[in-house]
């Protein structure tokens, strides 16, 4: 309930697209994304000995997550060995579905501005390009992103833009399942051992 609302504020204070399909699915990721959360931290605290292990764990498996979720590092620069972890990281299947939510439409077109072409320009030139092309450059380059399909690709990579929002969604709830099982199966280890234990005691 808390992330619905959440959802339902922030949506309308940053103004994100009109639409009721839109925004369905924004509250629907965020709520299914803060799920996934909670069961991780739950499987997390079953499976801890104490509270104090788990606390420390906590932040290490959910800062694990978010560097694997495409935020801040790009999934295709990640090295090979470390690159299945991405398949488990809540917030990428939640980043790429709220930014295919917000700009994966025919009439997300964005213009640029003189001064956007004059810098793209001016980085051609810093890389190597002569000086006296700067003019001809300015006129000539396109928009480097000039639709909202080439900036999920551009940020997302091609294959997880290719990606349904359904399919972002179906990730985020087996995710929820997954974690949600494994907190289940630890607590039952846990349990069972307290068993263990209290009969020995007893003995």
């Amino acid at each position: 309930a808390v992330a619905l609302l959440f959802a339902g504020m922030a949506y309308a204070m940053v103004g994100l697209r009109a639409s009721l399909y839109s925004f369905g699915g924004h509250c629907v990721v965020l709520a299914l994304a803060t799920l996934v959360a909670e069961s991780l931290v739950i499987w997390v605290g079953a499976g801890a000995s104490d509270a104090r292990t788990a606390v420390v764990i906590c932040p290490v498996v959910l800062s694990t997550s978010l560097l694997f979720g495409g935020l801040f590092v790009s999934l295709a620069s990640l090295p090979r060995f470390l690159a299945p972890l991405q398949y488990l990281s809540l917030f990428r299947y939640g980043f790429a579905g709220l930014l295919k939510l917000e700009f994966q439409h025919a009439d997300a077109v964005f213009d640029c501005s003189s001064e956007d072409k004059e810098l793209l320009a001016q980085r051609v030139i810093d890389a190597g390009a002569p000086a006296k092309l700067l003019g001809r450059l300015v006129k000539s380059l396109p928009c480097p992103t000039p639709d909202g399909e080439t900036h999920v690709k551009r940020v997302l990579g091609d294959d997880a833009a290719s990606r349904s929002i359904l399919m972002d969604a179906g990730a985020l709830f087996a995710l929820l399942v997954a974690f949600r099982v494994l907190a289940l199966r630890a607590l039952e280890r846990r349990t069972a051992s307290a068993v263990v234990v209290a009969k020995a005691k007893k003995a």
